[in-house]
């Protein structure tokens, strides 16, 4: 089995257009290029929250299903743009991020891959890296492109893939930074440094140093500050959001 495991908008709307347009197949979720009447069953099962499983299976923590044959891809994204973005600002919303962490770290599957919004967004080598790690087979007639392809219509198929997304998110979400693409702290401005900090310590606390090291690159550049009394009513206030 194939598990992927993302927050809402961390980039698995972009693998997917990515997947069906180069090689034919069927990805879960709502219709992007293949149609869900086309009889072929998704390459993948995925999840936006590992500990409340995956489709067809859902309700059973992938924890409990995961052998150690499997695959398990993990989309991570900047906390922050995820705390807002996704979570709307809500700690009951985040958990699904750090339940996805939790899953990956621990899980039995031998065969791993954490891949990351800003790259496969700005890098068609990392995107080819991610497709690769899948290994899903393509249908007859079509093939994985190599990194010079890729390369060559990665503007072009970006814009196809946001627009899509946009029009498949009629409830009002789709591509919001669809004009700057690539600026990857648009969610975050909305947060005081002091919001920040929050997040951080929470995340701090609800994972382990192995978990939280997939998160390094996003660390702030000062660390992460400890908590004064006010702040830590703050944090506790918070969490119950």
């Amino acid at each position: 089995m194939i598990f992927v495991v993302s927050a809402p908008r961390s980039g698995l709307n972009w693998l997917r257009f990515c997947l069906e347009h180069y090689l034919g197949v069927k990805t879960p979720g709502k219709d992007v290029l293949v149609a869900a009447d086309s009889g072929l069953e998704p390459v993948f099962r995925r999840t936006h929250n590992a500990r409340k499983g995956a489709r067809p299976d859902k309700g059973t923590p992938l924890l409990a299903v995961t052998q150690p044959d499997d695959k398990v891809l993990i989309l991570l994204r900047d906390p922050l743009e995820t705390f807002v973005r996704a979570a709307s600002g809500s700690y009951r919303e985040f958990r699904g991020f750090i339940e996805n962490i939790r899953y990956f770290v621990n899980c039995r599957a031998e065969h791993k891959l954490a891949a990351y919004y800003e790259e496969m967004t700005a890098s068609p080598a990392a995107m080819l890296q991610t497709i690769d790690f899948l290994g899903v087979a393509p249908l007859a007639g079509r093939s994985v492109p190599g990194v010079e392809q890729l390369a060559a219509e990665w503007a072009n198929l970006g814009a196809l893939s946001r627009g899509s997304y946009s029009v498949r998110q009629a409830h009002g979400g789709g591509a919001m930074t669809r004009e700057r693409p690539t600026d990857f702290r648009f969610h975050q401005q909305k947060l005081s440094e002091a919001e920040k900090q929050r997040v951080w310590r929470h995340l701090k606390r609800m994972l382990t140093p192995d978990e939280l090291a997939l998160l390094a690159r996003y660390l702030p550049e000062g660390g992460i500050a400890p908590a004064g009394p006010i702040a830590l009513l703050g944090d506790y206030l918070s969490a119950w959001r």
